[in-house]
């Protein structure tokens, strides 16, 4: 959302809905300077992930509560479910071989192996959740808000703000973002996120408010036992 903050103002000032030449101190390196600092180094990124796990998240998408779970065992297999789909990964030398969950149990979807990298395109929604992108982290403004608990898990909370306003020879525009973090204390996985976002044009909103986010709903890193393929 933070991209898609400056993707917006970006285009207006392009198609010449503003006219810049009328700005009065406007700068676009000071502008998009103001996006980016180092303050979010204090968050953890690239991190590894446990050697066995079972994760699930519960978030909202079209107005429905859903739930996406990733599990590894200790043989290094996988195990992914969400709403829509459900697969194993079985390890098999360098790559992974796909089996698909159907209503009579797995099947293996062919022969092929597939690499990790595969597996993540699969599997993306649990990522996006568990290890939020690093773009995430360099652009605002990053703040320790403390720790709290999740799923008997200690976390480090954390805020990024991002905004920024000008004035356009009397055409005003502001724009804003605060993205709350909750990440693992041991681990570094996220557990929690949400945000809050504002864009006013000449006094009006047209922002859409607080943004539907995850939050972690079970959390256990020993003894995984995975499904098999029949």
């Amino acid at each position: 959302m933070k991209k898609c903050l400056a993707v917006i103002l970006a285009t207006i000032l392009l198609c010449g809905m503003i006219p810049v030449a009328c700005a009065s101190g406007f700068d676009f390196g000071d502008m998009f300077n103001s996006m980016y600092n180092n303050s979010s180094d204090m968050m953890p990124k690239n991190i590894a992930m446990p050697k066995q796990f079972s994760i699930t998240y519960e978030f909202v998408e079209d107005g429905k509560f859903k739930e996406v779970t990733m599990e590894k065992d200790a043989n290094d297999n996988y195990h992914y479910k969400d709403n829509e789909d459900e697969y194993l990964f079985v390890k098999d030398g360098k790559g992974y071989k796909i089996a698909i969950g159907t209503v009579n149990g797995f099947a293996y979807k062919n022969n092929d192996k597939y690499t990790f990298e595969r597996i993540k395109e699969l599997t993306r929604k649990f990522w996006s959740c568990a290890t939020p992108l690093d773009d995430d982290y360099t652009m605002g403004t990053t703040t320790e808000e403390g720790s709290g608990e999740i799923c008997g898990r200690k976390t480090n909370k954390f805020k990024v703000d991002l905004g920024f306003g000008y004035n356009f020879g009397g055409y005003s525009m502001s724009m804003s973002e605060a993205t709350y973090y909750e990440f693992d204390q041991e681990t570094g996985i996220c557990l929690a996120s949400s945000s809050n976002e504002d864009v006013n044009v000449m006094g009006m909103s047209a922002g859409d408010g607080e943004q539907a986010g995850f939050e972690c709903t079970r959390f256990e890193l020993n003894n995984i036992t995975l499904p098999t393929v029949d």
